[in-house]
């Protein structure tokens, strides 16, 4: 079967912006690829890994359920910039307060 020039072609391209974000910060601090990973913004989860999602991880988790489900989940926490210009970067016990961010 040959296509004739007034065919048009159709691509669909879904792309995950999703893990990918997740996937950012974990080549950012070094968190190796088949870890759970997360980002998490103030309580919630805003970005998942494919690993932590086979862990039964999802967006919109909270973060103790997300850490009651998943102990080894590796979370890294939006930066923000709190009142006065102080950075709030990282989260106690978070991937992003071990020296690298």
């Amino acid at each position: 079967m040959s296509l004739s020039i007034d065919v048009p072609r159709r691509v669909i391209i879904h792309i995950d912006l999703d893990c990918f974000y997740a996937q950012v910060e974990q080549k950012r601090l070094d968190i190796p690829r088949d870890t759970p990973c997360a980002v998490q913004q103030w309580d919630g989860l805003i970005a998942v890994n494919y690993a932590a999602r086979a862990k039964g991880i999802t967006r919109h988790m909270r973060v103790a359920e997300a850490k009651r489900a998943c102990p080894e989940l590796q979370l890294v926490h939006v930066r923000t910039i709190g009142e006065g210009g102080t950075d709030g970067a990282a989260q106690e016990g978070s991937a992003a307060t071990r020296g690298k961010a």
